[in-house]
């Protein structure tokens, strides 16, 4: 075919003003900030993750897509979630820590993308601390009053 060597060239130059239209269309970059509301958590308890997209000049950007994954101590996701930031770039987003919880650290992700621009990704950690078991508090009252009384006899007949 004759065509062989233009036809070549006219897909290389087609590709490569493909690429620098999209270079030079790229938006800004993003950064992702993200939170939570306390360190640390019991089981049962609901985590509030907060956080805001911003462009290269600190500006908010709105409606932005936002994906939140929320991973156990073992790397295993107990949390997926996809939501749009506001108009100023914050986002929201809720959830209660499973009663099957294990201690230790949890790990938030949340990355944001939106046409036009570099996506963006940044993480934060929370830790699962347990509670203690309703009997065992239970427990430890009347062991407490017991271990008071006995060590108050005590220095009473020290004393005598």
């Amino acid at each position: 075919m004759k065509c062989s060597r233009f036809c070549l060239l006219f897909f290389v130059l087609l590709s490569l003003q493909i690429s620098l239209l999209s270079a030079s269309y790229a938006g800004g970059l993003l950064s992702v900030n993200v939170s939570t509301d306390k360190q640390s958590y019991g089981p049962g308890e609901v985590i509030t993750i907060t956080g805001k997209i911003s462009d290269e000049t600190a500006q908010g950007v709105a409606f932005e897509s936002v994906s939140i994954q929320v991973n156990d101590p073992n790397g295993n996701p107990i949390h997926l979630t996809s939501i749009l930031s506001g108009v100023d770039g914050s986002f929201g987003d809720q959830f209660t820590v499973p009663a099957s919880s294990t201690d230790g650290d949890y790990t938030v992700f949340a990355a944001a993308s939106k046409p036009g621009y570099v996506d963006a990704s940044n993480q934060t950690a929370y830790a699962v601390i347990p509670e203690f078991p309703s009997m065992t508090v239970l427990w430890l009252i009347p062991f407490s009053v017991l271990l008071t009384m006995l060590l108050t006899r005590r220095r009473k007949s020290a004393g005598n």
